[in-house]
């Protein structure tokens, strides 16, 4: 299989989880929608949401680039998985995002720090694996282009908000049991 298939599907399979632990933890545990937020009130949560759509479409134009542009050079990265570095981050990108919403129910349940760890640590795995596809798109061997440029700009938003809004703003403003 092209990586560009695998990674198309890693996306697929990846994104349905993410998306859908996030539906099922809201349905079914409505009582918490509120802590969801982590203590994040006012103006912080109107930028919070605010700012989910342009790391939502920088992650798009990546995933465009990635499986649809071959002169973006994602793929190109000799590093230690040679080209399946990409591959290999969006996994752990798209595990990690799927286990925080299910782990902070658990946190909330049980008031265990073990949870608030997990939650903390997947946060944390997240902003990680972008910015090491960050880093593995920038040192490709392909020249600069247009689509390699959308690629950086797009997974540029989504570190921001991965790592500022998510991995230290939220994780600083959750209450800790």
């Amino acid at each position: 299989m092209a990586n560009t298939h695998l990674f198309a599907l890693i996306n697929i399979i990846g994104g349905t989880l993410v998306l859908g632990s996030y539906v099922f933890c809201i349905y079914f545990y409505p009582e918490y929608r509120e802590s969801f937020w982590g203590g994040v009130h006012g103006n912080t949560r109107k930028f919070f949401v605010f700012s989910m759509l342009p790391a939502a479409i920088g992650y798009l134009l990546f995933f465009y680039c990635a499986a649809f542009r071959p002169e973006s050079g994602i793929f190109e990265y000799k590093g230690f998985l040679g080209q399946n570095n990409i591959n290999v981050l969006c996994i752990m990108f798209l595990s990690a995002s799927s286990i925080w919403m299910p782990a902070l129910v658990m946190y909330f349940k049980t008031d265990l720090i073990f949870w608030w760890f997990i939650v903390v640590g997947v946060l944390w795995i997240t902003a990680l694996s972008l910015i090491s596809m960050l880093f593995v798109v920038i040192s490709s061997d392909a020249p600069s282009s247009l689509y390699k440029n959308m690629s950086i700009y797009g997974l540029s938003y989504i570190i921001f908000h991965c790592l500022i809004l998510d991995a230290i703003i939220w994780v600083a403003k959750l209450p800790v049991k």
